[in-house]
Formats: structure tokens, C-alpha cells, sequence
């Protein structure tokens, strides 16, 4: 094929330009240097048994993830339904489904929200997407305590609000010669409320996010290079982190040729 892998440094337009780099270098989602130094370790590739260990001293098989502010974190769709469908069912009184208004050109898999949201009074949410007020933000954990079919009205971090279905557009952008303009045409659009039940997420979908307090399920293992660094980088604190399954060395994979990209690039970044 034209590509050598699937990483932006392996496409055609970075062997064509000469970039300048710079590197972030000040973690704010952990402040414990410990913790900090053992997740560097896993995104560089130094893993040994000492560092496994490290993190397994976190595995509590028996953690209650319906906890407030935990979320469980899991390699499939299959375990996280399992953990969600567990907490709805918990819950007592009726079960609210919205279906997604959706037309013309779109996917619902393009969207952070669920072509089918399907909630009760009480039950963990999390927010997609961020609010314009500031309200929330995405990944913003909450709980519902009202529902209608036009307006849900949740409690986030003791206050309440309410939350109106949002827009989701997929823009087509063209450039008018002519008029030397950006023309924007949408193509399709999908409304939904912009919240998704709680209690457990896949690890793609949590990607970039933030969050105090984690629960963790490989299932029969993780299967992905950089897997392990985006699970564990999730929480805040090392000691807010619940194993639910033990981590194995092999469930530490790393992709060497991204190993080798860094040491090019710690080489040539500007300080």
C-alpha cells in the first residue's frame, strides 16, 4: 500500500515538509510522581514484571462499580452492556427510551450520543458533549432526577439542571472561487439528548477523557498497542483506579515503530 502504518507520521505529506516540533511536557490529570513515572513507562515501552505488579496492587475483583463518581472501563461492548444493564435493572420505576432523530447524511456512530437512550429516574449519566453555559463539559458524571418527553433535568456535583436535546450536523465545506468564500451545506443532522448512561464505557469512547475514580475490566486481555497507557492515564489518582481483572506483561503493547518516531523526535524538538 502507499502507507507504512496508521499513524499520521506515516503519511505522505510528513515525508514531503520539514516541521518544527514542540513537545508538552506538564501532566495536570496526575500529580503523584510515582504514578506519573510508571504510566511514562508504559507509553516508552520499559515494561517489566515490577512495573505489572505495580498496577496490579490496585485489583479489587469485588469493587461495586454503580459507585457516584466511579465509571467502569471495559475492552467490550458485550462487558460494558453487562455492567450497564446490571445497575439499570437495580434501579427502581419505569424505563424512558428516546429514539435519535436522524436525517439525511449522517451516522449515528459519528456522534458521542446513542441512536437509543434508554434511562430511569436515578440512574448514573455521563455528558457528551460539552455546554455552552459551562455547565459541564464532556465526560461531566451526573445522575437523573426528573424526566419528561421534551426537557431531562439532571444533578450534577449537587445542582441541578435541565438538559434539552442538542444538534449534531455533518457540515460539507466547499471553497467558491468565484466568490473566494468557505461554503458551508449540511448534509445531515441527528438530535438527541446529549448524555449516555453512566456506569460503563468502552475504552475508545473515553479516550481524552478525565475522570476521579475508575474501574477497570480487560476482559480476556487487551488487544491494542498504546491500550494499556489509555485505560490506566484515565484517573487522576493510582489509588482511585479498581482492578476488576489482573493486568498481564502482555497486556503492555507497544508499537515500536512509534517508539522509535519519539526518539527521532526527542532528538530534533525545540526547547
Amino acid at each position: 500500500g502507499r502507507y507504512k502504518g496508521p499513524y499520521f507520521f506515516n503519511s505522505l505529506c510528513f515525508k514531503t515538509y520539514k516541521f518544527k516540533w514542540f513537545q508538552l511536557s506538564k501532566i495536570f490529570r496526575q500529580e503523584d510522581p510515582v504514578f506519573i513515572n510508571n504510566l511514562n513507562r508504559i507509553r516508552i515501552g520499559d515494561v517489566d514484571n515490577t512495573l505489572v505488579d505495580y498496577f496490579n496492587t490496585r485489583y479489587e475483583p469485588f469493587f461495586n462499580v454503580a459507585k457516584d463518581e466511579c465509571v467502569a472501563i471495559c475492552t467490550s461492548k458485550i462487558i460494558r452492556d453487562r455492567f450497564n444493564n446490571s445497575a439499570l435493572s437495580s434501579l427502581n420505576g419505569p424505563v424512558f427510551s428516546n429514539y435519535a432523530i436522524i436525517s439525511g447524511d449522517i451516522s449515528i456512530d459519528s456522534i458521542p450520543a446513542e441512536r437509543n437512550l434508554i434511562i430511569k429516574n436515578n440512574s448514573k449519566i455521563m455528558m457528551v458533549k460539552n455546554d455552552v453555559d459551562k455547565r459541564w463539559v464532556n465526560g461531566t458524571i451526573g445522575n437523573i432526577v426528573n424526566i419528561n418527553e421534551d426537557v431531562l433535568e439532571v444533578k450534577i456535583k449537587g445542582q441541578l439542571h435541565k438538559v434539552n436535546k442538542n444538534k449534531w450536523s455533518n457540515i460539507e465545506y466547499t471553497y467558491n472561487k468565484a466568490s473566494n468564500d468557505i461554503i458551508e451545506e449540511e448534509k445531515g443532522y441527528i438530535i438527541q439528548y446529549p448524555l449516555v448512561l453512566g456506569y460503563a464505557f468502552t475504552d475508545k469512547k473515553v479516550q481524552g477523557l478525565t475522570f476521579n475514580e475508575i474501574a477497570i475490566h480487560t476482559g480476556r486481555g487487551l488487544y491494542d498497542s498504546g491500550q494499556a497507557y489509555n485505560i490506566l492515564s484515565r484517573c487522576r489518582s493510582f489509588e482511585k483506579i479498581h482492578l476488576l481483572t489482573k493486568l498481564k506483561r502482555s497486556d503492555f503493547i507497544i508499537d515500536k515503530s512509534v517508539i522509535e518516531f519519539m526518539k527521532h523526535i526527542d532528538a530534533i524538538t525545540i526547547k
